[in-house]
């Protein structure tokens, strides 16, 4: 199994949906900063049951960490087949956004930590 952590910021308000089934999920994604491409990583993350209760409750813009695991799947478009990935979240924390640190003029920045 891939365990994945990501930390970002919700990118729009979630999408909260009842499955056929009466299972409750949410889909939402994040943007991920990326500073050594100069650009966010967009991550599609969705949530099931009880969690997807959590997940409804993100807000546009807000900071979260999410973990969970990568799912794959295949669907059909104009008669092509695509694929989609997104992160099946197991948890997810709200914890106030990070701020960046000032660096001094000279101070070396290619250290990713």
């Amino acid at each position: 199994m891939t365990v994945v952590l990501a930390a970002g910021r919700v990118s729009r308000a979630p999408e909260f949906k009842t499955s056929q089934a009466g299972k409750p999920f949410c889909r939402f994604s994040l943007a991920c900063d990326n500073r050594f491409a100069g650009k966010p990583e967009w991550v599609s993350c969705v949530a099931f049951g009880q969690m997807a209760e959590t997940a409804r409750q993100c807000r546009e813009g807000q900071f979260v960490f999410v973990q969970g695991r990568l799912s794959t799947t295949s669907y059909e478009k104009d008669g092509q087949k695509r694929w989609s990935t997104s992160v099946v979240v197991d948890q997810m924390e709200f914890p106030e956004a990070p701020t960046r640190r000032h660096r001094e003029p000279g101070e070396d920045d290619s250290t990713p930590f």
